[in-house]
């Protein structure tokens, strides 16, 4: 009986849980049918026979009606395996090309923010490099006693906080040395 009870338990979660198809048909419909006449017999006619001391004719049974269910339930069964083992190569078949596709996505997107990451380091190097050219330029403008010269502010970040310092500084020069000369 604790056989019988597993094999309808197992019946029951593949009822639920297989997707229809062949395998499905064969599991659930294919193979039921000869394991029920096969716990049937052993039911209805192996154990009384038994219980009634007849081994010949238990024997009988054995070899006769509960073989030929047991191998027609086989014959499904091995056709089940086949039917899995095909299933089995189909998905793994599909994860293989679902795991190349994304690996050449994850190279692709790692390419593109390689590439993007270097054109905006270049981006932003040419600005930091650019500003601070026009700094030295007009420190050295500066220096050299031209203080005319301003540097031009943008937004609010770093660079516009020191051109606002150094304008200040030189327009304070400038106001400085112009009150020197009128004085």
């Amino acid at each position: 009986r604790q056989l019988e009870n597993q094999y309808v338990e197992r019946h029951v979660f593949w009822l639920k849980d297989l997707p229809d198809g062949e395998l499905r048909q064969a599991l659930l419909v294919d193979s039921f049918g000869p394991a029920q006449k096969f716990f049937a017999a052993v039911h209805q006619e192996l154990m009384p026979t038994l219980y009634n001391g007849d081994r010949a004719s238990a024997e009988k049974l054995a070899k006769g009606v509960l073989r030929d269910h047991y191998e027609q339930h086989r014959k499904v069964i091995d056709r089940i395996v086949e039917l899995a083992t095909q299933q089995v190569v189909r998905d793994e078949l599909a994860t293989r090309q679902l795991i190349a596709y994304r690996t050449k996505l994850l190279v692709g997107l790692g390419v593109s923010l390689a590439l993007l990451v270097t054109l905006s380091s270049e981006f932003l190097g040419q600005q930091i490099s650019s500003r601070l050219e026009q700094t030295v330029q007009v420190l050295g403008a500066v220096a050299k006693g031209d203080l005319q010269q301003r540097l031009p502010t943008r937004g609010h970040d770093e660079f516009d906080h020191m051109a606002i310092a150094l304008n200040q500084a030189v327009a304070a020069s400038q106001s400085n040395l112009h009150e020197a000369r009128e004085a």
